[in-house]
C-alpha cells in the first residue's frame, strides 16, 4: 500500500498474520515491534482495509475488545462469526 510509513507497514504486516478466529493483544503486537500498545491502536485506527488487514482481531490485554473503526458491536460480531467458523477452513 502506498503512502504508509515503515512503522505502519510493520504493524499491518504482523496483524495480517493473526489466524482467522484468533486474537492477539495490542501489547502482544507492541512487544514484537518495540513500541507501545497505544501506538498500535493509533495505527490500527487508521487501517485503510479493516477486513483485509484484520485489526478486529487485536484486543486489549485484559480481553476487552478495545476500539474498532466500524464500532465495537461490529468488532464483536465479526469475531463471533470467525470463532464459529474457524474449524471449517
Amino acid at each position: 500500500m502506498k503512502g504508509l510509513t515503515p512503522f505502519q507497514r510493520k504493524i499491518y504486516n504482523l496483524v495480517s498474520f493473526i489466524p482467522y478466529g484468533q486474537t492477539r493483544s495490542y501489547s502482544f503486537i507492541a512487544e514484537r515491534i518495540g513500541t507501545s500498545p497505544r501506538a498500535i491502536g493509533r495505527v490500527l485506527s487508521k487501517n485503510p482495509l479493516p477486513i483485509v488487514i484484520p485489526c478486529h482481531r487485536v484486543i486489549k490485554k485484559d480481553g476487552e475488545l478495545g476500539g474498532f473503526k466500524c464500532g465495537k458491536d461490529m468488532k464483536e460480531k465479526i469475531l463471533e462469526i470467525e470463532r464459529e467458523n474457524a474449524g471449517i477452513f
